[in-house]
């Protein structure tokens, strides 16, 4: 009878899983948060939930299939809400990091209740 062995990658997988769950979880807050008008006056808070979008991205690259499949299914609409209470900022808005206006969007827009974050 052959021996079980664990797959090593498995813990690896379940850290990734709830990870990438966690990134979502403060993204889809940081749209909420948005929506209710973003009260917040600390640009920090705010550049948490772009890190999380960031990491989503990542995962979306990188992750197995299933992930994939599951981020696909969400992530469009919240990336459609966090276009809808936020507006077009005229750089970057995390200051010392090199951001892609194609690829990384997200940076590039701010909460329509501090539109002075914009420049």
């Amino acid at each position: 009878m052959p021996k079980y062995q664990q797959d090593t990658h498995l813990p690896k997988r379940d850290a990734d899983a709830k990870s990438v769950e966690s990134a979502r979880a403060g993204y889809a807050q940081g749209v909420e948060a948005l929506e209710a008008g973003y009260a917040d006056e600390v640009i920090e808070s705010y550049i948490w939930a772009l890190e999380c979008r960031d990491a989503l991205q990542t995962a979306m690259e990188s992750s197995n299939f299933k992930q994939r499949t599951k981020l696909a299914a969400r992530l469009p609409e919240l990336d459609r809400r966090f276009k809808a209470a936020t507006v077009q900022a005229s750089g970057c808005v995390s200051s010392g990091r090199a951001c892609d206006p194609v690829a990384e969007w997200w940076y590039f827009r701010v909460p329509t209740s501090h539109l002075d974050w914009a420049e």
